[in-house]
C-alpha cells in the first residue's frame, strides 16, 4: 500500500515537469514551430524599385538567417515581388516558392523576426502559386516540376522577342525537353509554330493551354 501510496503521489509533479503548460505534443509542437521560424532564407526580390530593394536587403541585414540570390535556383524559398510577371517570378512558380508582396518583409521588421508568409502570399495570382508551393512544402527535395513533362521534345527559335536562354531555363525547369532539331520538335515555338506567350501562360497557370489562341498567324 505505501508503494502505491508514494506512485500516486509522483504522478502529478512528473505531469508538472513534462508539460508545465499543457500536454507534451503541445511543447513538441512549439518546438518544431520555431525550428521551422529560424531555418534559413534565400530571398530574391522582383519587379521592385531599387529603393525597395535596398530596403528588403537592410531587413536581411536585420534579422539574419537569410541570403539574396539575384536569380531563383531550386534553393530559393521566397520570391517578394510587385506581381509584375518576370523571369525571376516565373521560376518562383514553378519551383515552389513563396510568392510574397513587401508588406511581409516590412511586418517581418516590426516583429524583429522573420513571419511565417502564409498570411502575405500572393495566391490571388494564380492558383498555381499555392497548389506548387505545397507540392514543394509535401515533397521537399524530392520535389520536381513536371509541367512540360508530357509535351515531348520543343524547339525554340532563336529570334524570340523573350530571350531565347531564358526561355530553354525556364522550360527546363518546369520538367521540359529541348531539341536543337525542329524535325524532330513535337512543339515548335517562334515564327514557324507558337508564340512564345504560351510557355508564361502555362507556367502562370499551372496548366498547358490550347494551341489555338497562341498560334502565328
Amino acid at each position: 500500500m505505501k508503494l502505491s501510496e508514494n506512485t500516486e503521489n509522483c504522478k502529478p509533479e512528473i505531469a508538472n515537469v513534462c508539460a508545465p503548460n499543457g500536454s507534451s505534443n503541445d511543447f513538441q509542437s512549439r518546438r518544431v514551430s520555431k525550428k521551422k521560424r529560424t531555418q534559413r532564407l534565400y530571398i530574391v526580390t522582383t519587379g521592385l524599385s531599387n529603393e525597395d530593394k535596398s530596403l528588403v536587403k537592410s531587413v536581411v541585414r536585420a534579422l539574419g538567417s537569410a541570403k539574396i540570390e539575384p536569380n531563383v535556383t531550386k534553393n530559393t524559398t521566397h520570391v517578394v515581388t510587385t506581381g509584375v510577371r518576370t523571369i525571376n517570378l516565373l521560376h518562383g512558380i514553378i519551383r515552389g516558392c513563396w510568392l510574397v508582396g513587401l508588406e511581409w518583409v516590412l511586418k517581418s521588421l516590426e516583429s524583429k523576426e522573420w513571419l511565417i508568409p502564409e498570411d502575405y502570399e500572393m495566391a490571388h495570382f494564380s492558383k498555381a502559386v499555392s497548389e506548387n508551393r505545397k507540392d514543394r512544402q509535401l515533397f521537399g527535395k524530392s520535389y520536381i516540376p513536371e509541367l512540360f513533362t508530357a509535351c515531348g521534345p520543343m524547339y525554340i527559335e532563336k529570334t524570340t522577342k523573350i530571350p531565347f536562354d531564358a526561355l530553354i531555363d525556364l522550360v527546363k525547369a518546369a520538367g521540359g525537353c529541348i531539341t536543337n532539331n525542329p524535325e524532330t520538335a513535337k512543339i515548335l515555338v517562334g515564327s514557324g509554330g507558337l508564340k512564345e506567350t504560351w510557355i508564361l501562360d502555362c507556367i502562370t497557370s499551372g496548366e498547358l493551354q490550347s494551341y489555338n489562341q497562341y498560334r502565328h498567324s
